[in-house]
């Protein structure tokens, strides 16, 4: 993965030691996502070997993946109760830079969003709004936690190094 800058994904993460929880604590709503895809076998469970699927990157590189399991994904509603939403199936590779939800999948299932300046509700199928995604840096994240893990604080980042970390080469 090589960003605008020419400088490798994996080097822009090292390079900071203040940002070496975020992979494993974020996890990024994309609307150009086809699957759920993760880094962190940790955070998933049932893994098991699956039909390879192959995946084209932002920068334009391609990998094959063929390990999914089950995780779930931390919501939090305005007046701070929590809620999951369960992904049955998430795709695991060790080279992907971020935890990614798509949000064609769930809406695929009937999660509606509501997007605001500032966050994203996101509300059940054929229910009430569940909670919000708040937006930060100009990306919606969530939580990414196993049911009863420690929500891990988001540290904070600039859009700029969010779009070289994913892999984004023409980020102006």
């Amino acid at each position: 993965f090589l960003s605008s800058m020419g400088i490798t994904v994996n080097q822009t993460i090292r390079s900071s030691s203040k940002h070496t929880n975020i992979k494993e604590s974020i996890a990024i709503l994309d609307s150009g996502a086809t699957i759920h895809c993760t880094p962190l076998r940790n955070k998933l469970n049932n893994v098991s070997k699956v039909e390879p699927v192959q995946v084209s990157m932002a920068n334009g590189s391609k990998i094959f993946i063929a390990e999914a399991g089950e995780c779930y994904i931390k919501i939090i509603s305005s007046n701070n109760q929590v809620s999951y939403i369960k992904i049955n199936k998430m795709y695991y590779h060790p080279a992907l830079n971020f935890t990614i939800i798509s949000q064609g999948k769930l809406c695929d299932i009937g999660y509606k969003f509501f997007f605001e300046s500032d966050k994203c509700h996101i509300s059940k199928p054929n229910g009430p709004t569940i909670g919000y995604i708040p937006k930060i840096n100009g990306l919606y994240v969530f939580s990414m936690n196993n049911i009863k893990n420690k929500l891990m604080p988001f540290v904070g980042i600039t859009l700029y190094d969010l779009h070289c970390r994913l892999g984004h080469p023409s980020y102006d």
